[in-house]
């Protein structure tokens, strides 16, 4: 995983805020210790099936479409 520009390793916040590297609860917790994520996202570890099972209970339980892609 590198940096935009800099061709350095990306760690700590900047993964999480570039949504190509970023797997939210996905990561291992080796790939937390190694990037450095320890304590910045849930400590927990899910599939992406959890994760999608997640974000479509949460859309759905939202009241009309504005609320579910605002």
């Amino acid at each position: 995983m590198s940096a935009s520009n800099t061709g350095t390793p990306s760690r700590n916040i900047e993964v999480l805020r570039d949504p190509k590297l970023n797997k939210s609860t996905g990561f291992t917790e080796a790939e937390r210790q190694t990037l450095g994520l320890v304590g910045l996202v849930p400590d927990v570890t899910e599939s992406i099936e959890t994760q999608l099972s997640r974000v479509l209970l949460q859309l759905k339980s939202k009241p009309n479409d504005l609320e579910r892609w605002s």
